[in-house]
């Protein structure tokens, strides 16, 4: 699994999920997967990102996955926000 990179060291070099910790002013932190478009400003909030990890194999070719969010069945927001599954 990768690293921990800072958001002040570098951001992603393209849209999409990544695993995004967060600290909180009260003094609250954890991890939430992330949705990052390019060019749109972040929560300060959010400190450190990873990319995700590959999906496990499977017989199923992998240009055949599609995301969804869990419930709605809706593709994404393009916009960077915090990213609540089943909210």
């Amino acid at each position: 699994m990768s690293e921990w990179i800072s958001v002040k060291d570098r951001l992603p070099k393209s849209d999409g999920f990544y695993l995004a910790w967060f600290t909180f002013e009260d003094g609250l932190h954890g991890y939430d997967i992330f949705y990052y478009n390019c060019g749109v400003s972040l929560p300060s909030s959010l400190t450190h990102w990873m990319p995700l990890p590959e999906p496990p194999e499977s017989e199923e070719k992998k240009e055949d996955a599609v995301f969804f969010l869990p419930e709605t069945k809706e593709k994404p927001p393009c916009k960077s926000k915090r990213f609540f599954p089943g909210y």
